[in-house]
């Protein structure tokens, strides 16, 4: 009964964190929605695949929304502007390299500057990797599908529950095999906005819950013997199972340092970075089965690769 009331407080504790940033991406998602419609997007982004991901870096450094709010955000980046590339470089941009976490990171380990130094350029590099690699795949998707096709709907989106997109009133009603864009007036916009931000985060919500549930059964039976170990696996499972926020973060990665390991410290902010248990039931809602599984592996490997070279090359 006690260990149930503790996995309770544990789920609930953290939901009520990340519910507010959960809100706030959300709520930006539904502007989005309303006042970036995709032939806004068309204007703006290059044609060009290869300068995209510099405007949703942009907009990672401008949205700093939190680990859990820039979700929504990404799924909506996915289905307005049509590229993948851009909405992959804004997540990682807004997890990894925002000015609000580095600035946490430099307070947190004042004497230890080069944990702030490789953690920075690693995420950076991952940054331009995982970019390039998804604009790659877009660059194969126009070239099979054609250009149009591609740019309506990236093949990585997860399907919208409700595929209604808004248009100015003078606009003629389009229908796709997509979605369909529908026209409204001024007036309208607003109880369709509320509509939008109210089914989009009890979608959220839900998902958070139980990304919220399985991580505090992690933490509760698996964090409490592996936080101890000096084991690489261990450090990479630590970061599966962290907690939310980055205080808890560079609270548990300060505790191998202060163990004389910065190598395990820093595997463990990576993975507790781009590999924890909650984002990947975020990002399960993000995108499509095959991408979300293709993506999960690939950053897993990243992950365990870059523990193993940091402890046995670089520590």
């Amino acid at each position: 009964m006690v260990t149930l009331q503790h996995w309770f407080t544990l789920l609930i504790s953290q939901w009520l964190v990340a519910l507010p940033w959960l809100i706030v991406g959300v709520a930006v998602s539904t502007g989005l929605f309303l006042f970036a419609p995709r032939r806004r997007w068309e204007t703006i982004l290059p044609e060009s695949v290869w300068w995209q991901p510099l405007y949703g870096c942009g907009l990672g450094l401008l949205l700093p929304i939190g680990s859990c709010g820039l979700f929504p955000v990404m799924r909506r980046l996915l289905w307005q502007s049509g590229s993948s590339s851009l909405a992959i470089a804004f997540w990682l941009t807004a997890v990894s390299i925002n000015p609000i976490l580095l600035l946490q990171l430099w307070r947190a380990f004042p004497d230890n500057g080069e944990v702030g130094l490789f953690y920075g350029g690693l995420s950076f590099t991952l940054l331009v990797c995982f970019s390039c690699l998804f604009a790659m795949q877009r660059q194969m998707i126009t070239r099979v599908q054609g250009d149009e096709s591609s740019f309506r709907y990236p093949a990585i989106a997860h399907p919208s529950a409700h595929r209604v997109a808004i248009a100015p009133l003078e606009t003629e009603a389009l229908a796709t095999t997509k979605l369909t864009i529908l026209p409204v007036d001024r007036k309208s916009r607003l109880s369709i906005g509320f509509y939008v931000f109210t089914r989009e985060l009890m979608e959220w919500s839900l998902w958070l819950l139980l990304g919220c549930g399985v991580a505090a059964c992690l933490q509760l039976w698996v964090l409490p013997m592996v936080v101890g170990s000096l084991n690489p696996w261990s450090v990479l499972l630590a970061g599966f199972a962290s907690p939310i926020g980055f205080a808890q973060h560079f609270f548990l990665a300060s505790h191998w340092l202060q163990l004389g390991n910065a190598g395990h410290s820093l595997g463990f902010l990576l993975s507790s970075t781009f590999t924890s248990c909650i984002s990947f039931f975020l990002l399960a809602n993000t995108l499509r089965p095959k991408a979300f599984l293709y993506l999960v592996i690939l950053l897993s490997l990243t992950a365990i690769a870059l523990n193993l070279w940091l402890n046995f090359y670089v520590f």
